[in-house]
């Protein structure tokens, strides 16, 4: 992703501790945070441990997530979250703060892989 949307953008990112977790089915927590004009404006986790990945989605695009920074995402789960409208970007790794400040930047690190 080259810039941060003009329009809000809600984002998730799925956490092990403060970095972003290894793969999103495992994360037990996610972190949810509003970029409104390339800027953070709001975050909040949200546990996420014993739902399954189906379920995960439902919850994230119940709360109009559009885009998840991810360190590992399984292709199957892909169609889903493009059909409620959930980009995803994986391939991510370090800490999830950096990496939302990076995307306000347009500077997330090179090697992420788009689909969705």
């Amino acid at each position: 992703m080259k810039a941060p949307r003009q329009a809000d953008l809600v984002v998730a990112v799925p956490l092990f501790g403060e970095d972003v977790a290894p793969r999103f089915c495992y994360a037990s927590e996610v972190l949810v945070a509003r970029v409104e004009s390339g800027q953070v404006c709001s975050r909040r986790r949200l546990a996420m441990d014993g739902l399954p990945w189906p379920e995960r989605i439902r919850v994230l695009a119940g709360l109009h997530v559009e885009l998840i920074l991810a360190g590992g995402f399984d292709r199957r789960v892909l169609p889903m979250a493009a059909g409620c409208g959930i980009e995803v970007l994986w391939g991510l790794t370090g800490d999830a703060e950096q990496i939302l400040d990076a995307l306000c930047r347009g500077k997330l690190p090179t090697g992420q892989k788009e689909a969705g």
